[in-house]
């Protein structure tokens, strides 16, 4: 029945898709972030609902009479440039191993999703559309999880759907949305709309602290921090982050405060550690293929870990055990680093850094302009998600995460959107221009010369 339902549904989704090339992104961005699969135990588990989002999409894009030029600013270009050191480090890959495969397939799609975003998604309704989406896709796992951590009263074991990996990254995928859903709830015409936003917004924090994750954690200290500093209220930061510290105190599991209170003590912890020997071997893979690195997953493939664990007293300075086998990256620099090498991280950071300047804009051409307050709003709550990820992502392996490239290019469409409406010219301009025009061809027409421009005396200059 479940199957039956939600079948149905994706089917009356399509047309929609088909006629109107938005439509079709924000279908292909929620059927991605839904992972459906993960729900659906009959006919439909196996299907690709995803992929007939994409093609539909992709077909209504091209049809849309409404759609705009592409165009290249530096952060498509870098998007471009790193599809293209990924393929290039990929075609020069030293594993072959299933997961390098899956990995660039993954971050081939994102870049093509993101490329198909850029004439479509160009004025504030679509802009909110796609960001009520992203809400909606991931308010469904989050939202889920967390009622049952409740009715458990802690006792639930978070299980990750889909593609999102482990519990640490479901975490911060789930702690990246959070900041856009906080806009959503504020910008909701009805109140039933915002009030479910907001009770939403409650249940995914839950839903975080759930999922036991000592990164999400730390991430969630950031964005706080980040909020108390800038807010405009103190107090009322305060108050919040207090509440929340006291639920985390009193209504949390035992298993849970023993969990994070290792955070302060990371020589003792074994799973930091490994995370350290980790980022020393890909760090050494980029050192010996600087321009190339080892590929997708090279340090997950035993035959490529045997070549380097033997020279993994090179980075001795930084003293650790010696890994027993191989590992995956556990930090989204070192795997970009141990992947493509440092051309390949300087693009990842590149695209980082564009993000926040590209904010950084935003944020100086809507200020003081009430009516653009919304924009002013959803680059701060855009700004959150990309220190969260930043914090969060240096213990996990979650470089190739959709979501961060889709809000790294929604950044660059809420700029070029900003920029295009605050250069057009201004309407009473325009009818001045036109009204003058009108005069010039009836006195053209009337055989009248133009009137002669008359320069203004001496003594009414300034």
């Amino acid at each position: 029945m479940r199957d039956l339902a939600f079948s149905v549904l994706f089917v009356c989704m399509i047309p929609a898709a088909l006629a109107l090339g938005a439509s079709g992104v924000m279908l292909w961005i929620w059927s991605a972030l839904i992972a459906p699969t993960s729900y659906l135990m009959g006919f439909a588990k196996g299907f690709s609902f995803n992929k007939v989002a994409a093609i539909s999409a992709i077909i209504g894009i091209l049809a849309d009479k409404s759609k705009k030029p592409p165009y290249i600013d530096t952060h498509i270009f870098l998007l471009l440039a790193l599809l293209l050191q990924c393929t290039i480090s990929d075609f020069f890959s030293l594993t072959d191993i299933s997961r390098a495969a899956d990995l660039y397939d993954r971050i081939t799609k994102t870049m093509i999703l993101c490329m198909f975003m850029l004439p479509v998604i160009r004025d504030r309704l679509r802009i909110h559309g796609v960001v009520l989406t992203i809400c909606v896709g991931m308010g469904m796992h989050g939202t889920s999880e967390a009622m049952k951590y409740i009715i458990t009263a802690g006792g639930h074991q978070i299980e990750p759907p889909g593609f999102f990996g482990d519990n640490n990254s479901f975490g911060l995928a789930l702690l990246m949305f959070l900041p856009v859903l906080a806009y959503v709830g504020n910008y909701q015409a009805h109140r039933l709309a915002r009030n479910v936003a907001r009770f939403g917004l409650g249940l995914n924090l839950i839903a975080v602290i759930a999922t036991n994750s000592r990164g999400a954690l730390i991430g969630m200290a950031a964005i706080g921090l980040m909020l108390l500093a800038q807010s405009k209220r103190k107090l009322s930061v305060l108050a919040i982050m207090a509440v929340i510290g006291a639920g985390l105190v009193f209504f949390t599991p035992a298993s849970w405060r023993e969990r994070m209170d290792t955070i302060s003590d990371a020589q003792s912890d074994s799973s930091f550690m490994g995370r350290v020997r980790s980022w020393k071997m890909n760090t050494l893979v980029a050192l010996d293929r600087p321009f190339l690195g080892g590929g997708f997953s090279s340090m997950e493939d035993q035959r490529v870990f045997d070549i380097y664990v033997n020279r993994f007293s090179t980075l001795d300075f930084i003293p650790t055990e010696d890994p027993a086998g191989p590992l995956a990256a556990h930090s989204i620099y070192f795997e970009i680093l141990g992947d493509t090498g440092f051309v390949g991280l300087g693009l990842f950071l590149a695209i980082m850094a564009t993000g926040f300047n590209n904010l950084r804009v935003i944020r100086r051409l809507t200020i003081h302009r009430p009516e653009w307050a919304w924009a002013a709003d959803l680059a701060y709550a855009l700004r959150l998600t990309l220190v969260g990820y930043a914090v969060s992502g240096a213990a996990l392996s979650m470089a190739y995460f959709e979501l961060y490239y889709v809000f790294t290019t929604l950044i660059s469409l809420l700029r070029k959107h900003v920029e295009t409406e605050l250069n057009a010219p201004k309407p009473q301009i325009i009818d001045d221009i036109k009204a003058r025009n009108k005069a010039v061809l009836a006195r053209s027409m009337k055989g009248e010369a133009a009137p002669a421009r008359q320069r203004p005396r001496a003594d009414a200059l300034p």
